[in-house]
C-alpha cells in the first residue's frame, strides 16, 4: 500500500490492559489513564489492529486529559485511509464473494460505520475501500451489525452463548453465498475461524488489510 506523505506513516502499535478494562466495564484503571495521558508522545499516527486496543486508549485519553480530539490517539486502518490519508482509490483485484463482519465496538465506539439502530444516512468507511477492487463481489447478509459473540472475557465467561452467536453469524455469510470473511478486528475474526475450523466449513477468514495489502492506494 502507498500513502500520499511518509509523515503520515502509521507506526507500530502497542499492547493494552484489555481484560482488565474488561472486567470494569470498559473503565480503565484511573492509574493507567493518567499514566497514558502523561507519557504519550507518539511523533506518528497509531493504526491499531485490535478494534477494542484502539477504543480503551481513546477512553483512556478521555479519563487523562479530558478529551479525545488529540491527533495521536489510535486510529483502525480503514479509518486513518480515509480520514487521515484521504484514500479515494483503491486500484486492485479480489475476484471472490466476500462477506463483512462489522465488529460492534468499530460501529459503536469507533464508527466506522452506521449501526442500524440509529436513523442516520448510512455509510461505511470499509465498504468504501472493499467496494472498488476489480471483481470483487460483496454479499448482502441479513443482520450485517450483528454482535459474533466473542466479547473478550465472554467467550469464556458464557461460552455456550458466545459459540452460538458465532455460528449464527457464519450462517449469515453461508446463506449469503460467501467464500470469504473479513472484518477489521482481530479477535472477532479469530473467533469466526476457531468455529470454523472445528465445522470444517469451506469458508475463508481475512483481516481487510489482507485484502488491501496488494492493492495499490492512492
Amino acid at each position: 500500500m502507498t500513502s500520499s506523505s511518509p509523515k503520515s506513516r502509521p507506526a507500530v502499535a502497542s499492547p493494552w490492559p484489555t481484560p482488565a478494562a474488561r472486567k470494569t466495564h470498559g473503565r480503565l484503571p484511573r492509574s493507567f489513564s493518567r499514566s497514558l495521558a502523561s507519557t504519550i508522545t507518539w511523533s506518528h499516527r497509531r493504526v491499531a489492529v485490535c478494534q477494542w486496543c484502539a477504543t480503551i486508549t481513546r477512553n483512556g485519553w478521555r479519563e487523562g486529559r479530558g478529551s479525545t480530539t488529540c491527533a495521536q490517539t489510535p486510529l483502525k486502518l480503514c479509518e486513518y485511509l480515509v480520514d487521515v490519508a484521504k484514500v479515494t482509490k483503491v486500484n486492485g483485484d479480489f475476484p471472490l464473494k466476500v462477506g463483512l463482519h462489522m465488529s460492534c465496538h468499530g460501529l459503536r465506539e469507533l464508527r466506522l460505520g452506521s449501526s442500524s439502530e440509529l436513523m442516520v444516512q448510512p455509510f461505511n468507511k470499509v465498504l468504501r475501500l472493499l467496494a472498488q477492487l476489480k471483481g470483487i463481489e460483496l454479499i448482502e447478509l441479513t443482520r450485517p451489525d450483528e454482535c459474533c459473540g466473542f466479547g473478550g472475557t465472554f467467550a469464556v465467561t458464557e461460552e455456550a452463548v458466545s459459540s452460538l452467536m458465532g455460528r449464527d453469524r457464519i450462517a449469515d455469510h453461508v446463506r449469503g453465498g460467501a467464500e470469504v470473511i473479513t472484518g477489521f478486528d482481530v479477535s472477532c475474526l479469530m473467533h469466526l475461524e476457531g468455529i470454523i475450523r472445528r465445522q470444517k466449513i469451506r469458508l475463508r477468514v481475512m483481516h481487510v488489510a489482507e485484502i488491501l495489502e496488494a492493492a495499490r492506494l492512492s
